[in-house]
């Protein structure tokens, strides 16, 4: 009797380690995307894929030692001053708002423009304090004269297509030597792009769940769902990469980020070991891992970054085309391996009950 009860407390445990391993593994995933803000909360987070591309002529006239860029795919604009003069980012309502000078940036808090540039779809009254016809409060935010900032002039804010739509923001140049002022701008256009075929990448995604599903049927399950492991695990580090290059945001910002993914990634590392090591004894105690990671690896890197395929431009240091494939992958690869590990998971009893008449009775599911 006292065997039989071990016998049944093993499965009953085992099932309630994999119950706790899915509950954390789900609290992993799910806690960045609620910590997060509304323009990163997306798959890995940052900048936005878009169908508007935004571009800058730079300074007209041109300042010396001043160079412009946008970056964030055109979410933000960045201004570095590598000259002796001042520049003074002008804001809506023709106020000072942003100082960029040698000793650095500064940022008038009686702005409006600190409001309504925190998000690109700026909702709710002005808060109190902010005027743009008060002198001006200036704080110092950085040491380095390079300042980055959303600016709705250089954003798309209708709706349908845009064609070679010039924008501007003004700016006030002051002379270190003489202290004359002049006026110049930030200048460029806005262009709409021509979206992918979402339908291709839908069905590579849908034809590599199906594919996956349907040999993880057969008795070489184990060497399929090794081979799907190895191709999602390397495809989302891929995708990991790419997104983290292509965002400017601090190193804590994107660690919060790409949490979800980089679970998800350790996961089914975790669950390639031990496929290798039990692939011919006990391969079943992969099960639990690769069903994690694919389901995972299917919300984090691709339905939460699910516009990748239908933007045409793509915040990734990789090539678009590359960066959709990786997106696709994990949709389709994740689900597959999510049901070859799902459907080869070894039952278990989860409330065995003995027969005391019959001691020899099993109760194993």
């Amino acid at each position: 009797m006292k065997k039989l009860e071990q016998s049944t407390r093993a499965p009953r445990l085992r099932s309630q380690r994999y119950a706790r391993l899915i509950l954390l593994g789900f609290v992993l995933l799910i806690s960045p995307v609620l910590s997060a803000s509304p323009a990163s909360a997306h798959g890995l987070g940052g900048p936005q894929p878009s169908n508007v591309d935004v571009s800058t002529r730079g300074a007209e006239p041109k300042i010396s030692g001043v160079s412009i860029r946008m970056i964030n795919l055109g979410y933000l604009v960045e201004l570095k001053n590598s000259g002796p003069n001042t520049v003074v980012v002008i804001g809506y309502d023709r106020e000072p708002y942003l100082r960029i000078g040698p000793s650095g940036v500064e940022v008038n808090r009686r702005s409006p423009a600190t409001f309504l540039n925190r998000s690109a779809t700026p909702s709710g009254s002005l808060p109190d304090g902010l005027d743009a016809r008060a002198t001006p409060i200036w704080e110092s935010v950085s040491k380095v004269p390079t300042a980055r900032w959303h600016d709705h002039r250089a954003h798309w804010m209708g709706r349908g297509a845009v064609r070679n739509a010039e924008w501007s923001i003004p700016l006030i140049v002051t002379n270190r030597d003489t202290s004359s002022e002049s006026e110049a701008s930030i200048a460029g256009t806005l262009d709409s792009v021509a979206p992918p075929s979402t339908l291709t990448w839908g069905l590579i995604a849908a034809v590599s769940a199906i594919i996956l599903g349907v040999l993880g049927l057969t008795r070489r399950w184990v060497g399929v769902l090794i081979c799907a492991l190895s191709v999602i695990t390397v495809s989302e580090a891929l995708h990991i990469v790419g997104a983290w290059g292509a965002w400017s945001a601090p190193i804590p910002t994107r660690l919060l980020a790409v949490a979800p993914s980089v679970c998800a990634v350790t996961f089914s590392v975790i669950a390639l070991v031990v496929l290798v090591a039990r692939r011919s004894t006990h391969p079943d105690s992969a099960t639990p891992f690769a069903l994690i990671a694919g389901i995972f690896i299917a919300i984090a890197g691709g339905l939460a970054d699910f516009n990748t395929l239908t933007q045409a431009l793509v915040p990734t240091t990789l090539s678009p085309p590359i960066a959709r494939l990786t997106v696709a992958l994990a949709i389709g690869g994740g689900v597959g391996v999510a049901i070859i590990a799902g459907s080869h998971l070894k039952p278990v009893a989860l409330h065995p009950q003995l027969n005391e008449g019959d001691p020899a009775r099993s109760v194993e599911g």
